[in-house]
């Protein structure tokens, strides 16, 4: 169903950057990993849960320099390379920190005048949004998407104005999701305390 009326653009419209995050051997990763807090830390694909990047994310030493390009900046949307459903998520304000991304994951910054991020991360979790990937993805065994079809990919475009309620009423959604997944960890972490209270 259409909900914009007619009006969408091809994706690469909007694109101002598209990448694969940074590819690390498994040694390349350990070696900068920290057990301390610093001002550095790095998304994986397994970090992205329920649409949602994951608030605790490791600490790395540092980020060299040359992996600069696969850092992530505020709004920059996240979409994963394989697997079914594909995964998408809209990277936070990290408050300063500076988040490298790894692995299978295209990172793409958007013209936000053109289409929000958010807005873009609403329609594809729709049923529509859902298909639109899925029918760009190569493969048997293992389904994957790349550049080309992510650029190529009809969009729903609607006017900034609808856009901006879009993504208000989607980021409210998101905020109840967070508080009921926080609440779940507590019950969780709570139930495993039940029989330490009883008195034998």
């Amino acid at each position: 169903m259409d909900k914009t009326h007619g009006s969408s653009i091809e994706l690469k419209e909007a694109i101002t950057k598209i990448t694969r995050g940074a590819q690390l051997t498994t040694a390349e990763l350990e070696d900068t990993l920290s057990k301390e807090p610093t001002d550095y830390q790095y998304l994986m694909l397994r970090d992205i849960q329920d649409g949602l990047v994951n608030d605790d994310l490791p600490y790395l030493k540092a980020v060299d320099s040359r992996h600069d390009k696969y850092c992530l900046e505020p709004e920059d949307l996240l979409i994963s390379k394989v697997g079914l459903p594909f995964k998408v998520a809209v990277a936070d304000d990290f408050q300063g920190k500076k988040v490298l991304a790894t692995g299978n994951l295209f990172i793409i910054r958007l013209n936000r005048d053109i289409i929000k991020p958010w807005c873009l991360k609403a329609y594809f979790d729709s049923e529509d949004g859902i298909k639109a990937l899925e029918g760009i993805a190569s493969g048997t065994v293992m389904r994957h998407i790349g550049v080309s079809g992510i650029s190529s990919l009809i969009i729903p475009c609607p006017s900034l104005e609808e856009q901006q309620r879009i993504e208000n009423n989607y980021r409210e959604a998101l905020s109840k999701i967070k508080d009921l997944k926080r609440q779940l960890a507590s019950a969780i972490e709570a139930s495993k305390n039940i029989f330490e209270e009883v008195e034998l």
